[in-house]
């Protein structure tokens, strides 16, 4: 029996040009990257605008986002993180926040290098608001709590305690106990999963998953942040990532084939 060999070769470019689709679509989006490679403070840094402050701004960022940041408890000096990346020893909280709001379809990383170096304790996460004249963890009336939900704490070298995973909001005994990282520098991300009806938070040291994740309701989110408390620390290279669902290139490639499959049924 003679192949179809127009078929055959339509079917393949077809595929090729589906999956290129598919790749292209699953290819990771820079939504915010900050490399805190500046001097001054972190208050009122601009994306695009300052050095080392980049990204697209899309899948629920912002493409006018601007660092909202200070020393936090009641005080509005915004002088608490500063461009470099740099916590001073101090006994307030110092937070920063900067606007982000997650789309379905998801599944976005949050990640950070901290160097906790002494003090009490680092963090990051997702906020549902930036009042940054607020207590960061223990949130308050309802014009002021900032309810920190998926969010990280690391502790201070030579502080007791072990790190940990928070589901939220705020603050309160440790929903998932990721143990200690290591003296020094710790890269860490939290991978925020917004493909299923229920939002998830997995913690990352490194490459590795640590602990289980925590759920996280999926109108519990407008803000990312990071922030310390009375702590001599340091953060740098801040990246918020997105890459969509992997289902829906699978679901457009087999499509493409079952067509394909009709047809030559259809023409013999």
């Amino acid at each position: 029996m003679r192949r179809n060999t127009s078929w055959f070769g339509n079917m393949i470019a077809g595929l090729a040009v589906v999956a290129m689709m598919t790749s292209a679509a699953s290819a990771s989006v820079i939504i915010y990257q900050d490399t805190f490679a500046r001097t001054g403070v972190l208050h009122g840094d601009q994306l695009g605008v300052d050095a080392g402050f980049t990204g697209t701004g899309t899948l629920g960022g912002s493409t006018t986002a601007a660092w909202t940041a200070n020393a936090g408890e009641g005080h509005s000096s915004p002088n608490g993180i500063t461009l470099d990346g740099t916590v001073a020893a101090r006994v307030y909280n110092d937070h920063a926040f900067l606007p982000f709001t997650p789309q379905s379809g998801y599944v976005y990383t949050y990640s950070l290098d901290i160097d906790m170096a002494g003090g009490q304790w680092g963090g990051f996460g997702f906020s549902k608001n930036n009042n940054v004249n607020n207590n960061l963890q223990n949130g308050g009336p309802a014009d002021l709590g900032n309810s920190v939900v998926g969010w990280m704490l690391q502790r201070a070298d030579g502080a007791s305690g072990n790190d940990a995973l928070f589901t939220g909001p705020n603050y309160g005994a440790p929903d998932v106990d990721i143990g200690r990282g290591t003296t020094g520098w710790n890269t860490l991300s939290l991978e925020l999963d917004t493909t299923a009806a229920q939002w998830t938070v997995q913690f990352y040291r490194g490459d590795t998953a640590t602990g289980s994740s925590v759920n996280v309701a999926s109108d519990a989110i407008d803000y990312l942040f990071v922030g310390a408390l009375q702590t001599n620390s340091q953060f740098d290279n801040l990246s918020l990532t997105a890459i969509p669902e992997p289902a829906s290139g699978l679901m457009l490639l087999g499509a493409t084939l079952g067509l394909g499959l009709l047809r030559r049924k259809l023409h013999g």
